[in-house]
C-alpha cells in the first residue's frame, strides 16, 4: 500500500470531521461517528476505502481516486477525495500531499490552482456549488 493511500485514509477522517464540524446537525454528527468507528475496525494503515460509498441514505456520495468526465478535455481531472452533498448542493475537491513545513502554502496554492478549470466545470455538469480544499501535510507535522 503505498504511503499516499495511507495518508488519505487518515485525512479521509480528517476531512469528514471538518466538514462536519461546520454543522450543528445532529444527523451529522451521527454518520460522522458512524464512519470513524468503520474506519477504527482496521488499523488506519490498512484500510482501503471503497472507490464509491454512499452515505446519509444516498443524501452524500463519496469520490475515492475517481477520474471526472467532463464534456471538454481537462488535464487535471482526478482528485483524490470528492465529497457530493445532494441534499445542499455543495461538492467538495480534495487533493492530499505530503510536503516540506517551508512549502506548506506553496503547495495548497498549487493544489487550488491545479483543480480550478475542475471547479468550474463542476458546478455546471452537476448544478452544485464546488470548492477545492487542499489537504497538505508537512514533514514535521503541520497541517494546512
Amino acid at each position: 500500500m503505498s504511503w499516499r493511500r495511507t495518508v488519505a485514509a487518515k485525512s479521509y477522517r480528517v476531512l469528514l470531521n471538518a466538514s462536519n464540524n461546520n454543522n450543528n446537525n445532529n444527523n451529522n454528527n451521527n454518520n460522522n461517528k458512524e464512519i470513524e468507528v468503520q474506519l477504527d475496525k482496521k488499523h488506519w494503515y490498512e484500510h482501503v476505502p471503497k472507490s464509491v460509498e454512499t452515505i446519509q441514505g444516498g443524501k452524500v456520495t463519496i469520490l475515492w481516486n475517481q477520474q471526472v468526465q467532463t464534456d471538454r478535455t481537462i488535464p487535471n481531472n482526478k482528485p483524490d477525495i470528492i465529497i457530493r452533498d445532494n441534499e445542499k448542493g455543495t461538492c467538495m475537491l480534495t487533493d492530499v500531499a505530503i510536503s516540506e513545513d517551508r512549502n506548506v502554502i506553496k503547495k495548497e496554492a498549487e493544489k487550488i490552482l491545479k483543480y480550478k478549470d475542475l471547479a468550474g466545470e463542476i458546478p455546471r455538469m452537476w448544478n452544485v456549488k464546488t470548492k477545492v480544499v487542499p489537504v497538505i501535510i508537512g514533514a514535521t507535522g503541520a497541517i494546512s
